[in-house]
């Protein structure tokens, strides 16, 4: 919950700090965070593997951009993570996807319960074919200023 001080063994936590919103929507979020980490398996599956990760774009230096794709067990079952660590908003956005699937934002820490402005992708993502990092299609989204957010595939009943 962001404590000032560094933790101490002899001491109790500052508590006190969750009745101010920053602290209270800081625990808030690392605690989404741990619960959405648990609940998909690309994102730690593989980790002992290097098959289950990917970059998409980590040269984007000009941006301060870094997408990379966290894969599971099938082709299908993967989360494309897109990074800003700038105060930079970029709007519709592209960035490269594996497969021609709609997307849908799964997680964003810009959330306004996590204190942040809720710029989010609330709608469907539709891909083009449209080669771009190195990827075969592209999508278009919104990125809020120092944000992560976390895309996933619509997989469609009975296949692809």
């Amino acid at each position: 919950f962001g404590q000032f001080i560094e933790w101490r063994y002899y001491e109790e936590l500052e508590w006190k700090l969750l009745k101010y919103p920053q602290h209270d929507s800081l625990k808030t979020y690392i605690s989404k965070l741990n619960e959405f980490y648990k609940s998909e398996p690309a994102l730690w599956g593989k980790d002992s593997t290097s098959d289950g990760f990917q970059w998409v774009n980590h040269k984007n230096y000009t941006q301060k951009l870094i997408t990379f794709i966290r894969k599971g067990d099938n082709l299908e079952d993967f989360i494309l993570v897109v990074c800003n660590f700038t105060k930079n908003e970029y709007i519709n956005h592209s960035i490269g996807v594996p497969r021609m699937f709609e997307y849908v934002e799964v997680f964003n820490s810009d959330k306004d319960i996590f204190g942040g402005s809720n710029q989010i992708n609330s709608e469907i993502i539709k891909p083009i074919n449209r080669e771009l990092d190195d990827q075969p299609f592209s999508i278009s989204i919104n990125i809020a200023p120092l944000c992560t957010l976390f895309l996933k595939p619509i997989l469609k009943k009975g296949g692809i």
